[in-house]
């Protein structure tokens, strides 16, 4: 036994740190929160959200779209590991949301910046109980473009952490899910302001938002 705990890599234990890092003290966080640290398995679960939606989208009586359209919209999909500020006028919305196991409620947050990464305005709320981590981070979205568009904002670049999230929000086509009406919300209120784009980055890039639900 004192052999084969010895034999233990470096390699091994810096890979139990990592996984000891995620824990956190809001309560177990679902697998996505550790899908930065596997960028091929990100891109699996992009790729098999935009197949599933494109077999609803087909049964639905949708047209079929070109396959290379799809492998463009995946490949565009990197996320960037830093908050990059913005060229121009435009501001930049970014949003994030965690469970709340002791409480049994959620909370959303979400934070405002300029060009020039000054805070123009932040939000932190509660919200429902949840089970599913796309579900609060898409109320956390619709939550945080209502505050946007109530404060004044009307040219924004959106940005979150969740892949499954940010991909749909991007997609013009309709969401056959029981959370599609949710996408319905957000993209009539998208409707109302200029939206520049809609990314996904890595954790490390929107922990100022996250840093807003304590």
């Amino acid at each position: 036994m004192t052999a084969e705990i010895s034999a233990i890599s470096d390699g091994d234990e810096a890979e139990k740190n990592d996984l000891r890092s995620l824990r956190s003290p809001m309560g177990p966080r679902p697998p996505q929160a550790t899908m930065w640290l596997h960028p091929w398995l990100e891109l699996f679960f992009v790729q098999a959200w935009l197949i599933w939606t494109q077999r609803n989208t087909i049964i639905f009586g949708g047209m079929i779209q070109d396959p290379s359209r799809l492998l463009a919209v995946t490949s565009g999909r990197v996320r960037c590991s830093r908050w990059t500020p913005l060229s121009g006028s435009s501001f930049k919305l970014n949003f994030d949301a965690a469970v709340f196991q002791d409480i049994k409620a959620s909370r959303f947050g979400a934070v405002i910046r300029n060009y020039l990464g000054e805070l123009m305005a932040a939000l932190s709320a509660r919200g429902p109980p949840v089970e599913v981590s796309e579900e609060e981070e898409v109320l956390a979205c619709r939550k945080a473009l209502e505050f946007t568009i109530d404060s004044g904002f009307s040219d924004i670049v959106i940005e979150g952490d969740n892949t499954i999230v940010m991909a749909a929000i991007s997609s013009s086509r309709l969401i056959h899910s029981q959370l599609g009406h949710l996408y319905v919300d957000i993209h009539c209120l998208t409707t109302g302001i200029h939206v520049h784009s809609v990314s996904c980055v890595a954790r490390s890039a929107n922990s100022v938002a996250h840093c807003s639900l304590c």
